[in-house]
């Protein structure tokens, strides 16, 4: 992290540097005469680096902000590192926001002037598309230009690989390399060959729902039965409407319709300000549109519908965890595929670290391999590709990402809708709610509830307030939080376990290191902390299962919960 000093230094010589727009200078002179110090700090504190989803940040001036100017140097970095691996090509896409296409745009141009031949969407698309454009067109790389569900003032530039999934080491490393050694004065470079541009064409985007489709085992039941759900589905105002509407009809959803107030691709997200599916508030609309008209299922994506949220009509509306709607979709589909004889004798599942462990005893009653990833879906995909000896099946995380076929590498918020409400269909025709599901899985693997305490920290205070919190938590270790003794760490940044009861520690067999602790507690609680990848937040992921499932467990669930969640905030309160 930069002085404040260093900051202002910094902040002159872009204010001098011709290579910037001279409006952009003459917005910073200004800010330099005056007296707004911590806004500039802000500004200039650090540079963007590659975090769990390639540069994301707020729209603005400097090197700590999404702007053309770091959008042109991580293009460059991207087709330098691409090229010195023989790269030929390349994808872009982009989402609803307002900085999306010019972005896009100055990113086809410059690796098009490195020499990469450049495919770029016609029109907004959702990301699992563009890692479905790469496989299919064998591009040596992609980029997608969307923050996800972060509010409108943020834009994000995520880098892909040659395999259709965000990079990782030692790609991610390479080109943060040259991104940091890349001068602005090298970005004016004259071109030695010339890449073509090319838009992508229809058929293409025929091919991603052709492969897609797929995955519907039951679709002759969908055609007779699809009258018994009635879905409206909301885009939040992103890019995954017209993907959505298309899926739905070839499936044979008769009853689907996309919520016109959220319906039209707006990087304002006039109706909701903080567009994410987790959230419950951003599902206001479609909810109440959902009672109104007696309609039985809300499905929402993110801005560029690499996920999906879930409200359900019941005398309360039911609004599924991340967790459970990939448990639900993992049951739903190794059952069809049993039922069907399709479940291969080598298959495996793979999910992230904070993820629920019930995932691994239905993967185990279907005799399924269950692998463990890093957070971040870049490394389920990682995974994905590092077992190719093997079946792949389903891949989630609990942030509401989930891939349920095998056609991209990236979570896939199309696919996952539609696979969802097949399941849906398929529960209802046997007149069962999924909360009836949910008790049967708990009834056949035993009792699972899993919460997220996620803190906000702004700025570069909270990014220290962060830092604060991680180191006081791997240093003290936390031996005990609510009156539960803690059984043993892991700590995936120095790669082991500690067992506090026996003083011994062992490694972790992870090739890669994260930010993140385990901590394993008695009474079946697990407790995950790490920061965020895309936001200004601590996220700590609580774990708690029992073998047992009656009222008792429930009740103990919700007491040790309740307790451990106010334990951690005022921890972090004193950090």
């Amino acid at each position: 992290m930069r002085t404040k000093e260093q900051c202002l230094e910094l902040a002159r010589s872009w204010a001098q540097n011709e290579y910037f727009n001279q409006s952009d200078r003459s917005e910073l002179l200004s800010l330099l005469d005056s007296d707004k110090d911590d806004e500039l700090f802000e500004l200039f504190y650090k540079d963007l680096d590659f975090g769990t989803a390639g540069l994301r940040s707020i729209v603005g001036f400097g090197p700590n902000r999404m702007n053309i100017y770091n959008v042109t140097k991580a293009a460059f970095s991207l087709g330098k590192a691409s090229l010195s691996k023989g790269g030929k090509s390349v994808a872009i896409s982009y989402d609803s926001r307002h900085t999306s296409e010019e972005f896009s745009k100055k990113s086809a141009e410059i690796l098009a002037k490195l020499g990469l031949d450049v495919f770029i969407v016609p029109r907004p698309t959702p990301t699992p598309l563009l890692s479905f454009f790469i496989r299919e067109l064998k591009c040596s790389c992609g980029i997608m230009m969307t923050a996800s569900h972060n509010p409108p003032d943020y834009n994000g530039f995520k880098a892909y690989w040659d395999d259709g999934a965000q990079l990782t080491p030692p790609n991610d490393q390479a080109v943060m390399k040259i991104f940091k050694e890349t001068s602005w004065s090298e970005l004016e470079f004259e071109a030695k060959r010339a890449g073509s541009i090319k838009v992508i064409d229809e058929s293409t985007y025929d091919k991603y729902f052709s492969t897609m489709y797929k995955q519907h085992l039951r679709s002759k039941f969908i055609q007779e039965k699809n009258e018994l759900l009635d879905i409206i589905y909301t885009p939040l105002h992103g890019v995954g409407g017209e993907s959505a509407k298309r899926a739905f009809k070839e499936l044979g959803f008769s009853k689907f319709s996309v919520l016109a107030s959220q319906e039209k691709p707006d990087g304002d997200f006039p109706t909701t300000n903080y567009p994410n599916p987790e959230d419950p508030k951003a599902l206001a609309l479609a909810v109440e549109s959902m009672v109104k008209n007696n309609a039985h299922l809300v499905i929402a994506s993110d801005p560029d519908a690499d996920r999906m949220g879930i409200a359900i009509n019941d005398k309360e509306t039911y609004y599924p965890t991340g967790n459970e709607i990939a448990y639900f979709l993992l049951y739903y589909k190794l059952l069809t595929l049993k039922e069907f004889g399709q479940l291969p004798k080598n298959a495996f599942i793979i999910r992230t670290i904070v993820t629920s462990r019930l995932q691994d005893k239905i993967a185990k009653h279907f005799n399924v391999e269950v692998h463990e990833t890093l957070t971040g879906f870049k490394w389920i995909c990682a995974g994905i590709e590092e077992r190719k000896d093997l079946e792949y099946i389903f891949g989630s995380e609990e942030s509401f990402g989930s891939l349920s076929h095998n056609g991209l590498r990236d979570k896939d918020g199309i696919s996952s809708a539609t696979l969802f409400a097949e399941m849906m269909l398929f529960y209802k025709a046997k007149n069962m709610k999924l909360k009836d599901l949910k008790d049967e899985l708990f009834k056949l693997f035993g009792y699972h509830e899993e919460r997220l305490v996620s803190l906000a920290y702004e700025g570069s205070s909270g990014l220290d307030k962060i830092r604060c919190i991680m180191d006081g938590m791997r240093l003290d270790g936390v031996h005990e939080i609510s009156n539960l003794k803690a059984i043993s760490v892991r700590d995936y940044q120095g790669l082991y376990e500690y067992n506090f009861a026996k003083s011994s520690q062992r490694k972790l067999s992870f090739q890669h290191t994260s930010n993140l602790l385990s901590f394993l507690y008695e009474d079946g609680l697990t407790v995950h902390v790490r920061p965020s990848g895309t936001e200004p937040k601590i996220k700590f992921y609580l774990q708690y299962q029992s073998p047992d499932y009656h009222k008792d467990s429930k009740m103990k669930a919700k007491i040790i919960l309740e307790r451990v969640t106010q334990a951690i905030k005022e921890y972090c309160d004193q950090a």
